[in-house]
């Protein structure tokens, strides 16, 4: 089966070396400097998954996850945070994960999410 992953991230280094990893893992990618890019991505695309860091410019984590949330049969969510209490609790997350995160340990949420 195919899975397209939607990594959100503003940091560029994190999102194109993850990014980067996740497709040489099988999986298609598409990048988003913030919610708000996130949010116009998945206008147009069918999502398995979101991967997405809380502290964004423009749109943030929470909010973004908040409005993902609420939009008609929603992809699951692994939240990305250096402070993991930062993330607010939403039914759509089904891991979270402190940073730094290895591309390994990543890999491995990400299997177990899309395997639920």
């Amino acid at each position: 089966m195919d899975f397209t992953i939607l990594f959100v991230e503003d940091e560029d280094h994190i999102r194109n070396i993850m990014g980067t990893f996740l497709e040489i893992s099988g999986y298609r990618v598409l990048q988003a400097v913030n919610g708000v890019e996130g949010l116009n991505l998945l206008k147009s695309a069918r999502v398995s998954l979101v991967i997405t860091d809380i502290n964004m410019p423009v749109m943030g984590g929470n909010e973004f996850i908040s409005k993902l949330a609420a939009m008609p049969d929603p992809p699951p969510v692994i939240a990305l945070s250096g402070d993991p209490t930062e993330v607010n609790p939403n039914p759509v997350i089904r891991e979270i994960v402190s940073k730094p995160v290895s591309i390994h340990v990543l890999k491995k949420v990400v299997q177990g999410v899309l395997l639920e």
